[in-house]
């Protein structure tokens, strides 16, 4: 039994998120129903075996499950011309859009897609636009969740902070706490109380200022360079407001986007990432590794990298086992990010602009 995706009551991040949770449960159910019973009527009752154990099909070495759309997806991504296919009917670009819901699909299954309100509607747009295109029963009641959730945050006031108490932004040389505070990841939803300490982005001087005097804070970071490169990609962000919340404690700075508070970085110098966490909000395009250049897989047009970093590159990614048919994405902080079956993993972060 498929059940019905979930109707939105509110405008919210958690409502958001529940409606891609039951509409991808919804499309994805139909979906292995669907290719499930095109596979035993014309494959065989015991296709499934032989299918996972032929040389051809190998990037689905490991499927288990008949019906897990996991592996369906992944089929219908990285084996070019499976029969499996042939489950949707005529060809309406299921091989991209396949290839768009299997990455968002595992972003998600690790908690590191981009939480904000627009990347999870693009996600529940593309499983309704995939669910259209193969005929599907759920695309209907999927695409009124997805309309109604688009009604909501559009009717929804943008969520403006409340200006905290003043602080005295302290010169570079403050001493910094003992045991510095846990923070999520660059990128991640802000859950805990907002500091109150303010600064204000201001995109016609690409600075950020203290707003109760004006001075720019710019001293505060190890180098000019890196104080432009965290301004630059926090403007690039478009936030709600141009108000800035500020932990004086480590630097840690909360911007808003479409209202909802986000860990856009730090003021000063960041602390340490694990090697292979990627840092920031991920990009929207997925890059396949193809021969010697990373294409997008919506256009086929190759990412731009410096020429000096090709050879490097090429050979990290071959150290790592990765070949043809791999998908990446890069970061705002210019973090190639590999969309790994475990997750993403941070394989590189390029010196160019993404």
């Amino acid at each position: 039994m498929i059940l019905s995706p979930y109707i939105p009551q509110v405008a919210s991040l958690h409502e958001a998120t529940y409606v891609y949770l039951s509409v991808e449960r919804a499309v994805l159910g139909e979906l292995s129903n669907r290719v499930v019973s095109w596979a035993e009527n014309n494959l065989g009752p015991l296709w499934h075996r032989p299918f996972v154990d032929n040389p051809i099909n190998y990037s689905v070495k490991d499927w288990k499950s008949p019906g897990d759309p996991f592996f369906i997806l992944k089929a219908f991504a990285k084996i070019p011309h499976t029969p499996l296919l042939k489950a949707l009917g005529p060809d309406k670009n299921y091989v991209e859009h396949s290839a768009d819901i299997f990455h968002a699909r595992n972003l998600w299954a690790h908690y590191s897609q981009n939480e904000q309100m627009s990347a999870i509607k693009e996600d529940i747009f593309g499983l309704v636009r995939f669910a259209e295109e193969a005929g599907f029963d759920t695309a209907k009641p999927a695409k009124e969740a997805l309309t109604e959730l688009v009604k909501l945050t559009s009717a929804a006031a943008a969520l403006t902070p409340v200006p905290g108490k003043p602080v005295v932004v302290k010169p570079a040389t403050a001493t910094p706490a003992e045991t510095p505070p846990q923070r999520p990841r660059i990128g991640s939803p802000w859950t805990a109380e907002l500091p109150s300490g303010e600064l204000e982005l201001n995109s016609k001087q690409r600075d950020v200022l203290d707003p109760h005097n004006g001075v720019s804070v710019k001293d505060r970071w190890p180098s000019q360079e890196l104080a432009s490169a965290a301004i630059g990609r926090w403007l690039a962000l478009k936030p709600t407001t141009p108000r800035l919340r500020f932990d004086e404690t480590d630097g840690a700075t909360i911007g808003f986007i479409e209202g909802y508070p986000f860990l856009f970085g730090y003021v000063g110098e960041e602390p340490e990432t694990p090697p292979e966490q990627f840092r920031g909000f991920l990009g929207n395009t997925t890059y396949v590794l193809q021969g010697k250049e990373l294409k997008s897989q919506g256009s086929g047009s190759a990412l731009a990298i410096e020429a000096a970093e090709i050879a490097a590159l090429l050979a990290n990614l071959a150290e790592r086992g990765l070949s043809d048919g791999e998908a990446f994405r890069v970061s705002n902080y210019n973090d190639l990010v590999h969309l790994s079956d475990e997750g993403p993993v941070r394989v590189a972060t390029l010196s160019g602009p993404n």
